[in-house]
């Protein structure tokens, strides 16, 4: 197994993971918004398969994911063979209060139940002044088949995400949507595509189980990557890049990206 290098970040060969449209764009806001940021410790929560783990290793940061599913850790593995900054573990540590200078989770707390409760654990390994980031998907009206073969409890909108990181105690809050008009355009797709298969009962799984699958299922994604990889892909995810970062403070989009501080002591 290869870990390989594409426009849309490192994948691995064979289609064990490759970059879906949606984190391909996802992962284009987030190095936005962390591009003038000086490296440091990361913590992301819910790694799944670690690819975007690896790039910020690649670009200077010491990085530690958390991921409980077994076959995530297992293909984030692939990813830090060769990066020594990388670590992932299967739960968090006992001494993580005040550790890290970053806070990453992407498309994680809409899997779980209390995110109040669970947003405010996390903050807590935050060193005052650090950074937390994170993504969730967008507005309740785009629920669908896909939500469903997921594991997801809620989609967000753009108010309750600022009420989350401030009820954290996060401040310097920011809060904007991308995917626009790229992911709006594929998610009716994917919510075709995972619908089949709920009434198959292929996804027959739990909450539980649906979650730990959602980071590492990429059969349809596989499927699309040699579209997204063409000359004609490449550009017209370029455009869409650009596209999405004007819109980024409308209400289009189908995904949240929202950054806020610890305050200092």
């Amino acid at each position: 197994m290869q870990v390989l290098q594409s426009p849309f970040g490192p994948y691995l060969s064979d289609n064990m993971w490759v970059p879906a449209p949606r984190y391909a764009l996802r992962r284009a806001c987030i190095l936005d918004v962390m591009k003038d940021e000086e490296p440091g410790a990361v913590l992301e929560i819910g790694c799944a398969a670690g690819a975007l783990l690896a790039e910020f290793a690649q670009r200077g940061f010491m990085v530690t994911g958390v991921e409980m599913s077994d076959e995530g850790r297992r293909r984030a593995a692939m990813f830090s063979a060769n990066l020594p900054e990388m670590t992932v573990l299967e739960k968090p540590n006992d001494d993580w209060t005040d550790k890290f200078s970053y806070l990453f989770s992407f498309e994680v707390l809409e899997h779980i139940d209390n995110d109040v409760a669970a947003l405010n654990q996390w903050v807590n390994w935050l060193k005052p002044g650090g950074a937390a980031l994170i993504s969730v998907p967008a507005h309740m009206k785009l629920w669908g088949a896909t939500d469903e073969f997921a594991g997801h409890f809620r989609r967000y909108s753009k108010q309750q995400v600022y009420d989350l990181l401030a009820n954290a105690g996060l401040v310097d809050i920011s809060v904007e949507i991308y995917g626009f008009p790229i992911s709006n355009m594929v998610e009716p797709f994917r919510n075709a595509h995972h619908k089949r298969r709920l009434k198959q009962g292929i996804a027959d799984l739990n909450m539980k189980e649906a979650t730990e699958n959602s980071g590492v299922d990429r059969g349809l994604e596989a499927r699309l990557f040699p579209l997204m990889t063409s000359f004609l892909g490449r550009h017209m995810f370029n455009l869409g890049v650009k596209a999405q970062r004007l819109f980024r403070n409308t209400e289009l989009g189908t995904g949240w990206v929202a950054k806020g501080r610890k305050p200092d002591v």
